[in-house]
């Protein structure tokens, strides 16, 4: 994972991995002559480049150049504030109008326990589920390092045999579910019992804003029955505020 830290005169790159999660779709458009980069074993200052340079030493001999400053005196924001789904904004579902994602992830922002465990796919799930202020003692689960659609699915598995006195809570779209599926049948089998949110957008709904060809259409499938074709469960259809209240 990289992590950047800017000023008026040097933008710094750390763990240099340049994917379009990080760099806004590769739109950064980053200026050479003002950016110091440093690799696990490199490190690239403007247009020099410094090779057997250990990561560690470079963050440890940065750190010693540091001058402490007060964080009140500095305009940071912290990443709780810029949360958009919050526990402590009521919900109030509206008739029989469709599920948005945004009022959705409004709703599970009510939902979530504390000390849950919450597992969020990579795409629109993720991206939605890392704006939702978690209850206190949660464990929250993403992957986005690889991008490896499916990931969540045997991770849910996981988190459920290695936690079992917590509840698991896993958002996932339609595409990246049809990926690992069968997970689901394990988990019946172990008489697990995770709340498993599938988000069905009818296909890759991410790379479809990346790039939409035919290739991002799947089978549609009858998601909330799979639990009867592998053995037990409880699968519900939503599709309205209302509904999803009541449940």
């Amino acid at each position: 994972m990289s992590r950047r830290v800017e000023s008026a005169d040097c933008i710094l790159q750390l763990g240099e991995l340049m994917t379009d999660f990080n760099t806004g779709g590769f739109t950064t458009n980053l200026d050479d002559s003002k950016t110091i980069s440093a690799n696990i074993n490199s490190v690239r200052i403007r247009h020099h480049y410094f090779e057997n340079v250990n990561l560690h030493d470079f963050i440890l001999g940065l750190t010693e150049k540091l001058s402490h400053r007060d964080p009140l005196s500095m305009d940071i924001q912290r990443a709780t504030e810029s949360c958009v789904h919050r526990q402590s904004n009521p919900f109030n579902p509206n008739a029989e109008k469709p599920i948005t994602i945004k009022r959705f992830f409004d709703r599970m922002s009510h939902f979530v326990k504390d000390n849950s465990i919450v597992i969020a796919e990579t795409g629109v799930s993720l991206f939605s589920a890392a704006e939702m202020l978690m209850p206190e003692g949660a464990t929250f689960i993403g992957q986005t390092f690889y991008g490896s659609i499916g990931y969540t699915v045997g991770a849910t598995l996981g988190a459920c045999m290695a936690a079992q006195d917590r509840k698991a809570v896993l958002f996932v779209g339609d595409g990246s579910f049809q990926v690992t599926c069968q997970d689901l049948s394990t988990m019946i089998r172990n008489n697990l019992k995770p709340v498993i949110f599938l988000i069905n957008n009818d296909g890759y709904t991410i790379e479809r804003v990346i790039v939409d060809h035919s290739y991002n259409d799947i089978q549609p499938w009858h998601y909330h029955k799979l639990v009867d074709v592998f053995g037990g469960g409880l699968g519900i259809d939503v599709h309205t505020k209302v509904n999803l209240k009541m449940h």
